[in-house]
């Protein structure tokens, strides 16, 4: 009887693993750009200049 019957293959990533995390990096580096972008407004509007 054959004892390897797949289970225990263990966690495999695949393509949506990699897709979700470049995703997440591109969504942050965005966000951090934005901020960087609008700080010196952020600032003068709440009169911290």
């Amino acid at each position: 009887m054959d004892k390897n019957n797949g289970s225990d293959q263990g966690y495999q990533a695949g393509d949506k693993l990699l897709i979700g995390l470049l995703l997440a990096v591109l969504t942050f580096g965005m966000f951090a750009q934005t901020i960087l972008n609008i700080a010196t407004t952020i600032r003068t509007d709440l009169e911290l200049v």
